[in-house]
């Protein structure tokens, strides 16, 4: 990546409680010697990968990505294997406000002629990868989650992938 542009993507970010949980979950499993585990700091639920923009894109990025959504909650119940070997969290129910909030965030990246991924929501967090025949722990973790925002993440990617948060939106803010 150049020092021109930026590579984004809109995430549900957890607070310290949820992160702490996430972690204490994913530490729980045993993990195969070659399984790459996602360090407790970049835990989170993708909404939209952006990909590279412009660097001089980003502050209207930053205005025009704020869309009104409600509160809503999360739980995490049901870990899974998928996509060549990746671990994941899944949500034990899909709340109506998520796909709210997916949708509004879609038609912003489409009004802002950015890459949309045409793929339904499957919201999950990532725990690791390269992680065949790794061992789930016997019992769900049962996390709970109020989520009240999303975020604008810089993915910087070089021997490990650091996350950024640019951005914070709040169900409260007014665009």
């Amino acid at each position: 990546m150049s020092h021109e542009s930026i590579r984004l993507f809109l995430a549900l970010w957890p607070d310290a409680g949820v992160r702490n949980a996430l972690a204490q979950y994913r530490d729980a499993w045993r993990w195969n010697p070659k399984a790459a585990v996602v360090p407790k700091e970049n835990l989170h639920l993708t909404l939209h990968f952006i990909g590279n923009i412009p660097c001089n894109r980003l502050p209207l990025l930053r205005k025009y990505l704020r869309v009104s959504f409600n509160a809503f909650d999360l739980r995490f119940g049901r870990p899974d294997v998928w996509r060549r070997d990746v671990a994941i969290l899944r949500l034990d129910v899909l709340p109506d406000s998520l796909v709210q909030l997916h949708a509004a965030l879609r038609l912003s990246l489409q009004r802002l002629d950015l890459r949309v991924d045409a793929r339904d929501l499957q919201p999950h967090v990532t725990l690791a990868r390269r992680s065949a025949d790794s061992i789930s722990p016997a019992q769900e973790p049962a996390i709970d989650w109020h989520v009240t925002g999303y975020t604008l993440v810089e993915s910087r990617l070089s021997t490990k992938a650091e996350y950024i948060v640019v951005e914070k939106y709040s169900c409260g803010d007014s665009g």
